[in-house]
């Protein structure tokens, strides 16, 4: 085969292969092939008829058109991956020779990946949650375990919030008793808001012995409309009876050398501290490193002015579509049931996923101007080093995983996304970030180490995946590799509704 590749206006390529006689004399021979299973002649069982019977009822140019079908996309796909030309929408090919007889000769015109001029990227300036955890936050996770140990105390003074009250309540609709919200010598914890916002308020301030009488908003009633006259008034009211009989407040364990060895796996106070903090540092550190990552993003989302194509776009919402079908799939939940139970119709769905598409194609390629601009093409041992990993991830030989990804074409998408790590680890790196007190943060704390999954162990969420490239996450630049084997289908939202 040969190809030649021709720029043209518009981030567009065309394409002009020649095969040669051997690949379409093979494709040739699996046409006929395909057309003798196929056919049914007086005589022969189905798929049974010999090639040179078929040969001799059907017009060859049939079969030279089927051969061309095949041979065609085959060969456009083989030019792509040897020319490594980054395509983002479907070919439009022209057949120029070679449809009833010599050479078969096309071209092919496809939109690819425009490279953008990003100006400003070397000045940003983000904040971002401290990585290390407070000392009061410490102190408030430490108060957290006392208070499990905790007993109650009784206490001579006025209610106070957080108190534990002994009290008798009485809540009655039109002079009659409501029995659900009706008790006698009932331990409630003041500002809990376990029966209604009311009750907590009135209690503050009561002595034991002491009453109230005050009305409160019926829990069972349905609220007014908003654009209904003197909602307010028309508002269903209950009126509750409360009286004090105890005042308890939680006394905590003094802490102790003695109570920590006594209470939890630790010996001293000074170990279970190391030990809160330790975790609280890596859920701070998560969240630093998730934050930094998705603010860096929206400054480079501000950067790029160039029009991005709507191919980048679509396959973008299409990648988030997927990722959001696979997430509820796991939880037995249909796209079409989500959709019912969170009440968004089909095409505000999908509005939703082309905006968050446009956002990720920008950080995609906004990424990719950072590392062209900076030079951060991976190096052989880096793409070793991910490849290794993708082979162990993927339970495949190294040399097995290079194939598989050299063969689908993934590799200059694997190189791709060790460019765009890199470039937001310089961002990162150049970028003024400082938390909410103005203290600038060491950038080295925001790093993420790609292959380290130890990192997130103690984040309270996952973080969304980026569908701009194979494997990629653009609200965080960090992204995950080239995919061995590709199986993603199309999904329609208004299919699964």
């Amino acid at each position: 085969m040969k190809s030649v590749v021709e720029p043209l206006e518009g981030n567009k390529v065309k394409v002009r292969i020649e095969l040669d006689d051997a690949e379409f004399t093979t494709a040739l021979d699996e046409a006929w092939g395909t057309i003798a299973k196929e056919a049914s002649l007086p005589g022969f069982r189905k798929g049974k008829v010999p090639k040179q019977v078929v040969k001799s009822r059907v017009d060859a140019s049939f079969a030279r058109g089927e051969a061309i079908q095949t041979a065609v996309p085959r060969a456009y796909e083989d030019a792509i991956r040897e020319h490594e030309i980054d395509a983002i929408d479907q070919p439009d090919i022209e057949l120029d020779e070679g449809a009833e007889e010599g050479p078969v000769i096309f071209t092919a015109t496809v939109e690819v990946r425009p490279e953008l001029t990003l100006e400003g990227y070397g000045s940003l300036e983000v904040t971002v949650a401290n990585p290390h955890p407070a000392d009061d936050e410490v102190a408030d996770q430490i108060d957290k375990l006392r208070t499990q140990f905790g007993g109650l105390v009784d206490v001579e003074r006025a209610v106070g919030q957080d108190d534990y009250v002994t009290i008798n309540l009485v809540a009655s609709r039109d002079g009659e008793e409501i029995a659900g919200m009706t008790a006698e010598n009932y331990l409630y914890q003041v500002g809990s808001g376990g029966v209604v916002p009311e009750l907590d308020t009135n209690l503050v301030g009561l002595e034991q012995g002491e009453s109230s009488t005050f009305e409160a908003a019926d829990p069972t009633a349905a609220p007014p409309e908003a654009d209904e006259d003197d909602a307010d008034d028309s508002q269903a009211t209950i009126t509750l009876e409360v009286e004090v009989l105890g005042i308890q407040e939680r006394e905590l364990p003094e802490l102790t050398d003695e109570w920590v060895a006594d209470a939890t796996e630790f010996e001293t106070v000074a170990e279970l501290r190391d030990d809160i903090v330790d975790r609280m540092s890596g859920q701070a550190r998560d969240r630093a490193q998730s934050q930094v990552r998705n603010e860096l993003a929206t400054a480079l989302v501000e950067l790029v002015t160039d029009e991005v194509p709507e191919a980048l776009v679509q396959a973008a919402a299409q990648e988030q579509l997927e990722s959001m079908a696979r997430m509820l799939s796991q939880s037995g939940i249909e796209l079409g049931q989500y959709l019912q139970m969170t009440g968004q119709q089909p095409d505000e769905f999908r509005a939703q996923l082309t905006e968050e598409g446009a956002r990720q194609a920008k950080v995609d390629l906004a990424l990719r101007a950072v590392a062209a601009d900076q030079n951060l093409a991976p190096s052989d041992e880096e793409l070793d080093e991910e490849l290794a990993h993708l082979a162990v991830h993927a339970e495949v030989e190294l040399e097995t995983a290079r194939t598989n990804l050299a063969d689908n074409g993934q590799m200059p998408a694997l190189r791709a996304d060790i460019a765009k790590r890199k470039a937001m680890d310089w961002l990162i790196d150049t970028a003024s970030i400082t938390d909410a007190s103005g203290a600038p943060v060491d950038p080295e704390l925001l790093k993420i180490d790609p292959h380290d999954h130890g990192h997130d162990e103690h984040s309270e969420e996952d973080e969304p995946g980026d569908g701009a490239n194979e494997g990629d996450a653009a609200d965080t630049g960090q992204p995950t590799g080239a995919d061995v084997v590709e199986d993603d289908a199309e999904i329609d939202p208004e299919d699964e509704a």
